[in-house]
């Protein structure tokens, strides 16, 4: 008899839920899920920011293109001014330097955390303005040389762009490095002549 109680009690013990988790269990298991989230959410943001620059790089690459070819047919110079975060595009009318007006050539500014470092012929450029500053700036020297009798004697009221695409299609050559808290994601290097390329730098050995 005592063989079959010992039975009973071992099937009813087998049947009996177990204990749940205790607390420190579930505030481990919260906090190890909280880690978790927290690298991939990390590793899909650093991914986005990098996509970002490839894109914003190829597309300038396109429109540097497609600049050269309006410069020939148009028979005119065309420039590009940079700032710390963005660009624009100029078109000399045979006097001054004016913000071009077509839409394809509209202000181009960097989805954040981007900003641009740039080097023409070798040498760095400082970049001190945003692209809204610049475009200001742009516009009030615009309206200022513009105000000058015969356009003579210009001075700081002449718009500079720091490369110009000339109209045999020939440019400034220079180098943009696309850059994320003064790290480069992606460079795009600009000969004097034919397509710009596009790379991610190498890391130092």
């Amino acid at each position: 008899m005592f063989p079959a109680i010992r039975q009973c009690a071992m099937l009813r013990s087998a049947m009996r839920p177990q204990a749940g988790f205790t607390l420190l269990e579930l505030m481990v298991v919260t906090l190890m899920i909280g880690v978790i989230l927290s690298v991939a959410s990390l590793a899909i943001g650093d991914g986005g920011t990098d996509r970002k620059a490839q894109q914003e790089a190829k597309r300038l690459q396109a429109l540097l293109m497609v600049a050269g070819d309006e410069a020939i047919m148009r028979g005119q110079q065309l420039g590009i001014l940079f700032a710390s975060d963005g660009y624009h595009f100029l078109l000399h009318d045979g006097v001054l330097w004016q913000p071009h007006d077509e839409t394809i050539f509209r202000p181009r500014s960097l989805p954040q955390p981007l900003t641009l470092a740039l080097f023409v012929e070798g040498l760095p450029v400082e970049l001190s303005l945003t692209l809204e500053q610049s475009l200001a700036e742009s516009l009030r020297k615009s309206s200022a040389a513009e105000g000058e009798a015969g356009a003579q004697d210009l001075g700081d009221n002449e718009l500079l762009p720091q490369v110009v695409i000339l109209s045999s299609g020939d440019r400034t050559p220079f180098e943009l490095l696309l850059q994320v808290n003064a790290t480069t994601r992606w460079q795009l290097v600009a000969p004097y002549l034919g397509v710009a390329h596009i790379s991610v730098p190498s890391e130092p050995a």
